[in-house]
């Protein structure tokens, strides 16, 4: 009912419809229903004049159906696929035969003379518009059959299989002598046979033939012209009827407008082959063997294939027994498992009894094909998962989720998608081969056959065989097909995994192609299955796409499901759409465009609304892909064409390639532009649609020539120096492919106009003085001008042509265009004068046009100009040059208006040629301002700045403002020295690491006479409280000797000088030591020395905190008896004349040890005393060569200072020093304090404010000059 239901409340009721809205007397519909009835005879006793009962009585009454066969669809809103969208992808088959199978019929009944008219009143009850097929119903036998196509355009009767099994009929009622059909496309299909059944129309049976096809289709049946003669029917789609005459009149049958509608809906999945596939039977097999070949196969081709087949049957399996397997020793399969990570046994899981009866089945089967064995025990053990299929069979699958998460990545690289789509599209003829199980034709390593166990109920049983569902499984497959076909893959054969498709150019080639494969096949025992391999086809499907000898299609099932889609209530639903939309993304031109608003409603944090612009782009969508192209397949070394589009928020490309002058797409590509991306400049996104193509596509850059075609400056802006960052980065990754840039032409491919016409520059038209829409059309006054000036003078040149009025006026000024047109102001000025004056003389002109052209178009103004400035007035000339000796304006200040600089920098022709183009009358000179001038750029106040490569831009100044600006910035020529004194810049000035002065190394002339002191710690508190380390060291034999203490003072350091160097060593000339105050008080003794070491701190780590003490004799031991690098002996050697005895030859004798003797031990040590100094001097000439290599490298680093008795200096903030409130902020220098005197080399004395002396002297590194 129509109207609006809310508004129906207080409306009239109608009892045929039930509902409110309008009054039974008055329904159409009803009125329709009684009329009907009434012509069938229904309601004779209700009408006047109807025909008597009894004259009716010889008219058998039809015999009730026995049942009803219907069809199952989606019940998808009706109106969804119209118009162009159903035609495109409307798949009923309309089938012709050359010659007629049905013989002219007999005449059933005498010569009607009514006739069969359609009127208007017959439209009652019909949807208008609408283009809908006439769909009928009637009974086929005993049943009432649903959806059955009045066709008038098909000359034969069709039966589809699933109406041929519902009506009970079997293969033996089939007459087998067909012939093939044909459709109007060409295609060819052969029928499974012929069969007659009763159709009743009416009260009216007969007997018809029906061709029976296997296939798919959204009819039932198919009822053609044979048909319609026999009856003398008349269809009308438009008014949804069928008539025809009987001996009682005329009859009609009514059609189904919604199920004509719901055609598309109905639709069954395509098989794999895209071409129809007959069934050759193997002869004297004991079970049913079959091939599939192409229908369309020619006799000759169609006998060479089967003779092939059946040549060749031990290639293929229809059982597991028939399939052994590959040698074990070409393929197997190996797991790898990490051997750190510890075995998963999974716990058992509840399955429900329908379950269980599924994996039962599946173990017996899998037990039969010798695949699995049954084990007691196992380290992994992995669960069943039962999952159902779409034809209702359960699927037995194992999860082996744990031990794959124990296994590494094969690396094995997997073929790409796309590379072996385009490699199979374009041959005449094809053969798609499928293995026999083939997973399970490799065996599994015997090592790893355990770690596969899986529990069942009826035990515990592990794979002899690699399994589905392993993580490596695949490569390992890629792997054996790729060694077994390494000779024929990319020639004959494509792979991948277990997809292979035999492919050859030439129809005449493709049987010893076959054989080729076949041959390696049976070597290597790898057995096929022949239900689910097609032989000779031309196009199929292959890993998700149509593959035909014209291009690539996209698959018709994913097309098909888009289009079925409801519009999504949910974000999951949304998730899917978009997932199913990125598996065309090949075919559809600006993906991320179209599918922008799904995008926006899958992103986090969005709430999830379904609005008008996301149904719009729902719609135009499933627009586009029920239209969707053909994809070319480039040819070797041939030249590609991409177009390049870009919007706000994303970036598209097309790759194209021209056939006999048409250009045909080959691949779309888009990207979704995120962030910063977005924020692109439109050039930048240009650049950046180019290299997301050369990403995603790497393999068309790399084998063609690219031909990018723009209007667009991009190649000036990715080979430019005048850019960097991404733009340069962008310029270097596109440099190693061979692209070329051309301007777009003409767009040679129909498929591609939408994609290049929403991208296509706007052109910028002229500038217009005067508002005249029709100036363009009008004949008028050519005025071209150009100026030039040069060290001689100045110059204009005017050229004038077509005296008629108006005026077009052409300058290669862009400046001077646009300060007439008003787009620019005229700010100085000297410019404002003219300007005023040069619209004063406009004016006097009725209509003007003010275009800017290239100097290039402007060549007789320019010659005329450089003539006038370069010619002295005086002389004769043939062109008439006149001399303009005032400015023209007049005027005091006009006087200046043509005045230069007085002084002329090196700015000057480089602004004069950015701003007017003028470039010196020097060749020289001008070609030197060209090469420069792109390096420079003028703003709009006419300031001329640098481009640098760092990013910023550079201000060019006058030389004349040089000097003020520089004394501006740096307050002055003494700036240098102010800043030298500024106090705060010294105080926080950056430490000095560079070494000042030269290195003294300390040499000592004999053992023991020269120590240094120093003080580690403190430490981790050890046993006694003991957390300082005092050390001294020899400085000619390295002796350590080191003691811990619980305080560190002058009494312990006298102590420890006494009792570990004195009493053992005697006393030594030297005794050095830092600046702590525990080494220089007087009472502690010896001679110190200032040294330019620093305190040393160290921090053990947390496993070293305990017994730090107790191991300190085991490390001064080490030490010892280890040969140092700076003398190359030890200092146990150095210190008592031989070599320790160590531990190591107690456990692992040496011959000193195993074959000691007294009295020639004896001997021996005599001999080593006696030599003990010839090896001190060794060894103090080693030292000193060590020395003096580490004073070259030291001095390479030096950087000199000189400091002076009497200087104020700084000194480093070190230690206790350091404001602790500041942290880093603090300042680094201290002072300023006063130099005293030298203390020794690069040490000196100082002294604090009011002559306040310093306790110790400093060196030279911490301290740096004051400037006051």
């Amino acid at each position: 009912m129509g109207g609006n239901p809310a508004s129906r409340e207080s409306m009239p009721y109608c009892a045929y419809h039930r509902k409110k809205g309008h009054l039974t007397e008055s329904c159409r519909h009803y009125k329709a229903f009684l009329e009907e009835l009434v012509r069938d005879g229904h309601l004779h006793q209700f009408v006047d004049g109807a025909k008597p009962q009894q004259q009716r009585e010889h008219i058998p009454k039809p015999k009730a159906p026995i049942g009803t066969i219907d069809v199952i669809h989606s019940h998808a809103r009706a109106n969804d696929l119209r118009a162009e969208t159903r035609a495109a992808v409307h798949l009923r088959e309309v089938f012709q035969v050359s010659e007629s199978v049905t013989p002219v019929p007999k005449r059933l009944r005498k010569e009607m003379t009514e006739e069969i008219i359609f009127t208007d009143r017959d439209l009652e009850g019909v949807q208008l518009p609408h283009s809908d097929a006439l769909v009928v119903t009637m009974q086929i036998g005993d049943f009432e059959v649903k959806r059955i196509l009045i066709d008038p355009g098909s000359s034969a009767e069709i039966m589809y299989d699933s109406l041929f099994k519902g009506l009970g009929l079997e293969h033996k009622d089939l007459d087998r002598k067909v012939d093939p059909l044909y459709g109007f496309s060409g295609e060819s299909v052969m029928p499974v046979g012929r069969v007659i059944v009763k159709v009743q129309a009416g009260t009216i049976y007969s007997p018809t033939e029906f061709w029976v096809l296997n296939s798919y289709s959204p009819y039932n049946a198919i009822l053609g012209r044979p048909w319609l003669h026999k009856m003398k029917a008349v269809p009308s789609t438009l008014h949804q009827r069928l008539r025809f005459p009987t001996p009682e009149g005329i009859m009609e049958v009514r059609g189904d407008q919604s199920q004509g509608r719901e055609e598309n809906e109905g639709l069954a999945p395509q098989k794999k082959c895209a071409e129809e596939l007959t069934k050759h039977y193997i002869p004297d097999s004991d079970q049913e063997k079959y091939f599939l070949l192409c229908a369309s196969l020619s006799h000759e081709l169609r006998d060479g294939l089967t003779a092939l087949l059946m040549e060749y049957t031990d290639v293929f399996a229809w059982n597991p027994y028939e399939a052994p397997g590959v040698d074990p020793a070409f393929a197997c399969h190996s797991l790898n498992v990490d051997p750190l990570i510890r075995p998963v046994v999974q716990k058992g899981r509840r399955i429900s009894r329908l379950h269980q009866e599924a994996v039962c089945e599946e173990v017996d089967r899998l037990v039969q094909a010798r695949a699995i064995r049954e084990i007691l025990y196992s380290t992994w053990l992995s669960n069943t998962v039962v999952v159902k299929k779409k034809n209702g069979k359960w699927r037995v699958c194992i999860d082996f989720t744990d031990l794959n998460k124990a296994c590494p990545k094969d690396p094995f690289p997997l073929p790409k998608i796309d590379q072996l789509v385009d490699a199979t599209s374009g041959h005449q003829r094809m053969s798609f081969l499928d293995a026999f199980q083939g997973y399970h034709q490799i065996a599994m390593n015997p090592v790893d056959e355990e770690k596969t166990a899986f529990i069942t109920p009826r035990g515990i049983f592990c794979y002899k065989v690699m399994p589905f569902g392993l993580k490596n499984a695949g490569a390992t497959y890629q792997r054996m097909i790729t060694k077994m076909f390494s000779s024929q893959m990319g020639k004959k054969i494509e792979v991948y995994i277990d997809d292979m498709v035999v492919k050859s150019v030439y129809a005449e080639d493709h049987l010893r192609d076959l054989k080729v494969v076949f041959n390696t096949l049976r070597g290597h025992h790898l057995k096929l299955n022949a239900s689910k391999c097609a032989f000779g086809v031309g196009s199929a499907k292959f890993l998700g796409f149509v593959v035909t000898q014209r291009g690539i299609e996209a698959n018709p099932d994913q097309i098909s499901a888009i289009l079925k889609l409801r519009p999504p209530k949910t974000v999951r639903e949304v998730q899917k759409l978009t997932g199913m939309a990125a598996a065309l993304n090949r075919f559809i031109s600006r993906s991320a465009e179209k599918c922008r608003p799904f995008f926006d409603l899958i992103k986090k944090g969005k709430n999830f609304h379904w609005g008008d612009q996301s149904d719009q782009a729902f719609e135009r969508l499933k627009e586009y892909l029920a239209a969707a192209p053909l994809l070319s397949t480039p040819v070797t070394e041939e030249s590609l064409y991409i177009y390049l589009t870009v919007s706000e928020h994303a970036v598209s490309a097309a790759i194209v390639r021209e056939d006999y002058n048409i250009q045909k797409p080959v691949y779309y590509t888009s990207k979704t532009l995120d962030g910063a991306e977005s924020r692109y400049l439109p050039l930048e996104k240009l650049a950046f649609a180019l290299v997301c193509s050369t990403k995603k596509l790497p393999h068309y850059f790399q084998a063609h020539t690219m031909v990018v075609l723009t209007e667009q400056p991009l190649k000036a802006v990715l080979r430019s120096a005048d850019f960097s960052g991404r733009i340069s980065k962008w310029g270097a990754q596109l440099g190693a492919y061979d692209i070329n840039y051309r301007p777009r032409t003409s767009i040679k491919g129909q498929v591609l106009a939408d994609f290049i016409a929403e991208f296509t520059p706007a052109e910028v038209g002229p500038i217009w003085v005067n508002h005249v829409s029709s100036l363009r059309q009008l004949e008028g006054w050519e005025l071209y001008i150009d100026g030039a000036s040069n060290s001689r003078g100045s110059g204009l040149g005017v050229v004038l042509t077509a005296p008629q009025d108006p005026l077009l006026v052409y300058c290669d000024s862009q400046l001077v265009v646009n300060q007439i047109s008003g787009n620019y102001a005229a700010k100085d000025e000297k410019m404002k004068i003219y300007l005023v004056e040069a619209k004063r003389l406009l004016e006097k002109f009725k209509h003007v046009q003010v275009e800017h052209i290239g100097r290039d178009l402007n060549g007789h103004a320019d010659a005329l100009a450089s003539l006038a400035s370069a010619v002295a007035p005086e002389l004769r000339r043939i062109i008439s040059v006149g001399v303009q000796s005032l400015p023209s304006v007049g005027g005091d200040i006009i006087n200046e208006v043509c005045s230069v600089d007085q002084s002329i920098s090196w700015m000057s022709p480089i602004l004069a040629y950015l701003k007017d183009d003028t470039l010196p009358a020097d060749r020289k000179e001008a070609d030197r301002i060209r090469r420069v001038a792109p390096w420079y750029w003028v703003s709009k106040e006419g300031h001329l700045y640098r481009r640098s490569y760092t990013g910023p831009y550079l201000r060019c100044v006058h030389p004349d403002t040089v000097q003020n600006l520089l004394w501006e910035i740096h307050e002055g020529k003494d700036a240098a020295q102010y800043v030298k004194k500024c106090d705060k810049c010294q105080r926080f000035a950056p430490s000095i690491h560079q070494p000042t002065a030269s290195l003294n190394p300390i040499a000592s002339p004999w053992p023991f006479s020269q120590w240094g002191l120093d003080i580690v710690g403190p430490l981790p508190r050890a046993p006694g409280n003991r957390q300082w380390l005092i050390v001294a060291t020899d400085y000619f034999t390295k002796w350590v000797e080191a003691e811990p203490l619980v305080h560190i003072t002058d009494a312990d350091s006298k102590r420890f000088v006494w009792k570990n160097i004195i009493t053992r060593f005697g006393i030594p000339q030297v005794l050095m030591s830092d600046n702590g105050s525990q080494f220089i008080r007087e009472r502690t003794g010896g001679v110190l020395q200032q040294d330019t070491f620093g305190r040393n701190q160290e921090t053990l780590r947390k496993g070293q905190r305990e017994g730090w003490v107790e191991e300190l004799p085991n490390i001064l031991w080490t030490y010892r008896t280890t040969p140092r690098c700076s003398t190359g002996e030890t200092p146990f050697s150095l210190t008592y004349g031989v070599e320790a005895v160590i531990l190591l030859e107690i456990g692992l004798p040496t011959i000193r040890t195993k074959y000691y003797d007294p009295v020639t031990n004896e001997t021996s040590l005599a001999t080593d005393l006696d030599l003990a100094e010839e090896k001190r001097d060794s060894a103090f000439i080693h030292l000193a060569a060590y020395q003096n290599g580490l004073r070259r490298i030291y001095e390479k680093r030096i950087n000199p200072r000189e400091l002076a008795v009497g200087d104020l200096v700084l000194r480093k903030v070190m230690g206790a020093r350091q404001d602790l409130t500041q942290g880093k902020l603090g300042p680094n220098w201290e002072g300023p304090y006063k130099i005293t005197s030298v203390a020794g080399t690069g040490a000196f004395r100082l002294e604090g404010p009011n002559d306040t002396p310093v306790k110790r002297p400093w060196n030279i590194c911490n301290l740096k000059k004051y400037y006051q």
